[in-house]
């Protein structure tokens, strides 16, 4: 063989190795996307389950909670300001679940089983009273998507604080 032969030769391998290495850093590049798609997954479920858990995670917690959620424009305003804070918490949770649910990371019934959730908090008297006075902040399309899934649901499904006793204000106690 001389070396024109050689040559030519040295030049497939070389070809045929880029080719290889490129199809090797794109497999790379995909399983890295998955990965990161995984964890944002990951990360916006457990930011939902806490925000969830926060909302009554001592003693004071639960007592607001469950009174913004009977009576928020009643409220103190310093209690209206952390019932809304822990409502923001809620809402931004579902919103990230919502993301990754429209863009196909999240499967249909998951996202279901969150929604409901979610809804199951905001049908509630003082909730609605509290999303009256929030919702021109969040984006439009958010506010839309929660007001015709409100609506709808409305009559369907009964109130977070009408479903649970522990959610339930006793208005005696709410007196005292």
């Amino acid at each position: 063989m001389d070396w024109d032969g050689i040559s030519a030769v040295s030049e497939i391998i070389g070809a045929l190795a880029v080719v290889t290495s490129l199809l090797y850093l794109a497999m790379q590049v995909k399983q890295s996307n998955r990965q990161e798609a995984v964890s944002g997954l990951q990360e916006a479920i457990r930011e939902f389950v806490n925000a969830y858990a926060a909302t009554t995670a001592t003693e004071i917690d639960a007592k607001n909670f469950r009174q913004g959620l009977t009576h928020f424009d009643e409220m103190p305003c310093d209690e209206q300001a952390i019932f809304n804070s822990k409502m923001q918490f809620l809402l931004s949770g579902f919103n990230q679940v919502m993301v990754l649910h429209h863009r196909g990371l999240l499967d249909d019934d998951e996202f279901a089983a969150m929604e409901r959730t979610f809804l199951w908090v905001a049908l509630s008297k003082g909730a609605q009273e509290w999303w009256t006075q929030f919702k021109h902040i969040p984006p439009k399309p958010l506010v839309e998507y929660l007001d015709r899934r409100m609506n709808e649901a409305r009559g369907r499904m009964k109130p977070a604080n009408h479903d649970v006793n522990w959610l339930k204000i006793d208005d005696l106690a709410r007196s005292a």
